[in-house]
């Protein structure tokens, strides 16, 4: 029968509830060689968690497919190429004014959602100009959204010399969205001039389908 000593047996019973060390003897090391190396594993641990917060928030507000929704789509879309298929293309140029917009950084501002994605989207006041834009060509534009693809020529009269041709185009092009045209993916030809007129600024249009 092996006997052990009481010692050994006062040894071994601490080491059965003795806690493992904190990192273990490789990580020891290295961290004595490189005193940055716990803090760039924690910079790291928290980027992983980070990643999988982000992934998990976005697969909670992923769009689910709704198949009532997407039948509905689908019958509107069928609804307007047989309306534009019966409807012949319209060759009239329709001229209309509308106001200046303001400047595009009181147009647009971001939007952040939950999962951490950032969009630019219409500001308040952008969406009143849209409104306003909306007021303003159907006192001019005396028939439906056209159906087939357009040409416009956008004349710009500004008040002073500053401000980009884009800005200008992208509010203007999109506020004539459900009111000249359905979408404006349907500009397929687009002519832009530029002056100055302190004393009346607006744009100009003309409008028109095409082939």
């Amino acid at each position: 029968m092996t006997r052990f000593s009481e010692e050994w047996l006062q040894e071994y019973q601490k080491s059965r509830y003795q806690k493992p060390p904190a990192i273990s003897p490789l990580e020891q090391a290295i961290n004595d060689a490189d005193p940055d190396y716990q803090a760039e594993k924690q910079s790291l641990a928290e980027a992983r968690s980070a990643m999988r917060n982000k992934q998990e928030n976005a697969q909670k507000t992923k769009r689910v497919y709704n198949p009532v929704e997407a039948k509905l789509r689908r019958t509107i879309k069928k609804s307007i190429d047989k309306e534009r298929n019966e409807t012949p293309v319209d060759n009239t140029i329709y001229e209309m004014t509308l106001s200046y917009p303001p400047l595009l950084n009181s147009l647009y501002r971001g939007y952040t959602y939950a999962e951490g994605n950032t969009r630019v989207i219409l500001s308040a006041e952008g969406r009143q100009f849209k409104k306003s834009v909306a007021t303003e060509v159907q006192s001019q534009f005396p028939r439906k959204p056209f159906l087939h693809s357009v040409a416009v020529t956008i004349k710009t009269y500004r008040p002073r010399k500053a401000g980009d041709v884009d800005s200008i185009l992208k509010i203007v092009l999109d506020a004539l969205n459900k009111v000249v045209y359905l979408d404006d993916e349907q500009v397929n030809e687009l002519h832009v001039y530029r002056t100055e007129d302190k004393n009346y600024p607006r744009v100009e249009l003309q409008i028109m389908e095409t082939e």
